[in-house]
């Protein structure tokens, strides 16, 4: 009886004992094969994930650069796996987003407008700027492919092939550069145990001029890029203006464009760093080779190395030699030493107190400071006097300030709301009067009104700093049944409006909205 109960308690052991075999082996099967699959699908999916995140980035680098405001762009560097009891996971799958320096440089480009051609005069001009780069480094998914943003192009770096997703560099006649400054380089779990990155994009020169270019009369413009894929830009074979595409070197590629085409180049900074400011290349006039009568009012702008416009820097304006020696005390300029304003623009004005028409040059040199000598030009043939006048009356200077209408709201027939703003850089005092005149479009016939005793104070129930409507403020004004153009039926309609304040003026149409 003993032997037989012995017997049974073994067989219980046994059982036991192959039970937990089995649940060993099974375990150790999903352990080494499941859970493999599983965490691979999950890099797989984090892949695809990251790889529109990259995408996203490249659309928000294209918008920062197209309108001049600062985006951030949210990357997931790596990833996790989900907790599944008492099987095991490795450590989190990482991935490295960093920036690596590259170039681009172009050869033969002639501005075909004359006065942007003392920059872009067929020498070779070249741009420093940074690519952007996504490397995974998965657990289980081999061989996967980082992604690259350099040159405006999106990029998968396949080791053989590398595939241009999209690209914006040459887009028929269209060439836009879009140039990155600053370093980055952050690796999702490495240190913070975080794997969402957020990328703050700025704008360093944007949004962009527009500059028309040819090719020199001996050669064709050249683009060459230094690049870590130069394989993926042979796809620009296939594009209409572009004549070649040459890998000359192993990390350089140069594409020849048409010979006979026009092309419009668009070049934006962006910096990775909150506080980038461009330093100022050129000044380019449009008018530099006119007749113009003195009185006259000169304008110039003051551009970056990317052609775009730069507000608050410095000008100089001065008279050259003129071709008759008693006049050169009878040039006068004002505004001698200006400041360009928010559109890049300086302004001044050439008088010359005489009374006969004198046919003779009056060089007006415009000049950088302190950067004086990078492509000044000067405005000859000045017509001087006039003949049919006893006296010449002496103009105002030329203000450097505008005043803007932010907003016109039309409520109903009855009512409106007017907002302004302006960019002097003194404030203006709030008893200053404001002339504003709208008309209508309505009646039977054109009929104005003119708004009386208004002044700045009107425009605002917030009490001024200062005393003064200060640069950059908006101020705002209801006109509804309190005023009597209510009554007039041909003002029912109103079309235009007009602003003046301190002898500057601002106009709004509703054919403009």
């Amino acid at each position: 009886m003993k032997y037989l109960l012995d017997e049974k308690g073994q067989a219980e052991i046994i059982g036991v004992i192959l039970i937990i075999s089995i649940i060993v082996i099974a375990f150790s099967l999903i352990q080494s094969g499941m859970v493999p699959q599983w965490n691979q699908e999950i890099e797989f999916n984090h892949y695809q994930d990251v790889n529109d995140d990259i995408q996203k980035l490249h659309n928000v680098m294209e918008r920062v650069a197209a309108q001049g405001h600062s985006e951030s762009a949210e990357i997931q560097l790596g990833t996790t796996y989900p907790e599944r009891g008492p099987l095991i996971n490795p450590p989190p799958a990482q991935g490295t987003l960093q920036t690596y320096d590259t170039q681009i440089t172009i050869n033969n480009a002639t501005a075909k407008q004359t006065d942007a051609q003392c920059y872009w005069n067929g020498t070779e001009k070249s741009f420093n700027t940074q690519g952007l780069m996504y490397t995974p480094n998965y657990n289980y998914q081999e061989g996967t492919p980082p992604i690259h943003i350099e040159h405006n192009t999106l990029i998968t770096a396949y080791p053989e092939n590398p595939e241009i997703q999209k690209q914006n560099l040459i887009t028929g006649d269209k060439i836009n550069q879009i140039l990155l400054k600053g370093q980055h380089e952050k690796t999702g779990y490495e240190k913070t145990g975080y794997t969402l990155e957020s990328l703050g994009i700025y704008p360093k020169s944007a949004p962009p001029n527009t500059v028309a270019m040819e090719s020199t009369e001996q050669e064709n413009i050249e683009i060459t890029l230094q690049t870590k894929l130069p394989q993926a830009y042979e796809e620009l074979n296939e594009t209409e203006t572009v004549e070649s595409v040459n890998i000359t070197d192993h990390q350089e590629v140069t594409i020849t464009l048409t010979k006979e085409e026009t092309f419009y180049f668009k070049t934006t900074a962006l910096s990775l760093d909150e506080d980038a400011t461009p330093e100022p290349e050129y000044i380019m006039t449009y008018d530099h080779d006119r007749n113009n009568t003195a009185p006259t009012t000169i304008e110039v702008e003051v551009r970056d190395q990317y052609n775009n416009p730069l507000p608050g820097q410095k000008v100089n304006f001065t008279t050259g030699d003129i071709t008759q020696n008693d006049l050169d005390d009878e040039v006068k300029i004002y505004n001698e030493y200006t400041k360009t304003d928010e559109r890049g623009i300086a302004k001044t004005l050439v008088t010359v107190d005489q009374q006969e028409n004198v046919d003779a040059v009056i060089p007006i040199i415009s000049q950088l400071s302190p950067y004086a000598g990078n492509c000044s030009w000067t405005y000859n043939n000045i017509i001087i006097g006039n003949p049919d006048l006893d006296e010449i009356d002496e103009p105002e200077p030329p203000v450097d300030w505008e005043l803007k209408i932010e907003e016109m709201d039309i409520q109903n027939a009855n009512s409106f709301t007017l907002t302004l703003s302006h960019t002097k850089d003194e404030g203006i005092d709030k008893d200053t009067p404001v002339y504003i005149t709208i008309e209508n479009g309505g009646g039977w016939e054109e009929e104005t009104y003119t708004f009386e005793n208004i002044t700045v104070e009107d425009f605002s129930n917030e009490d001024f700093p200062n005393e003064e409507w200060e640069s950059g403020m908006e101020i705002s004004k209801d006109f509804d049944d309190d005023y009597d153009f209510v009554d007039n039926n041909n003002m029912k309609n109103i079309e235009i409006i007009s602003v003046e304040i301190k002898g500057v003026a601002d106009s709004w149409s509703d054919n403009d909205f």
